[in-house]
């Protein structure tokens, strides 16, 4: 009968064993998945869940930039928007305040009467995560 031994035999490479590699190749396939399908998710529905805000398609500010092209749009929250006294608009989006170039202000008639918002996104960790950079558009009722 052959020694039992703990040492590999000559030749022969240490490796998982096959299951235990397909488990941890599946439960990294599976954390993509969930990753990815978290950011589709969260730019197939508007904010607010609220599919009648079809208006906001087509909408451009006057750099031609389309306002809402990911559905990422949301109606500015109370408190959330101010006029600097150099009359500039700045809006609160996700606690920072960001400037509103005059360029990427529009008055649009808005079917519930509030002012909305559209970032400007910068994509990082290679599209998985997204981070506000701007204001794409700011959306504001007709003033009287």
């Amino acid at each position: 009968m052959p020694a039992l031994t703990t040492e590999p035999a000559i030749g022969r490479r240490n490796r998982l064993p096959f299951a235990t590699a397909a488990r941890l190749i599946g439960l990294f396939l599976a954390l993509l998945l969930t990753l990815g399908t978290a950011q589709v998710r969260a730019h197939d529905t508007f904010a607010d869940g609220d599919p009648s805000n079809d208006w906001l398609r087509g909408l451009r500010n006057l750099d031609a930039e389309k306002c809402c092209d990911k559905n990422d749009c949301y109606p500015v929250q109370p408190g959330a928007l101010k006029l600097s006294p150099d009359n500039e608009f700045k809006v609160q989006i996700w606690g920072r305040w960001f400037a509103a170039p005059h360029r990427h202000v529009l008055q649009q008639n808005i079917p519930d009467g509030r002012a909305w918002v559209c970032p400007k996104w910068r994509s990082t960790a290679g599209g998985y995560s997204y981070r506000v950079k701007g204001v794409r558009c700011l959306i504001l009722p007709p003033m009287i």
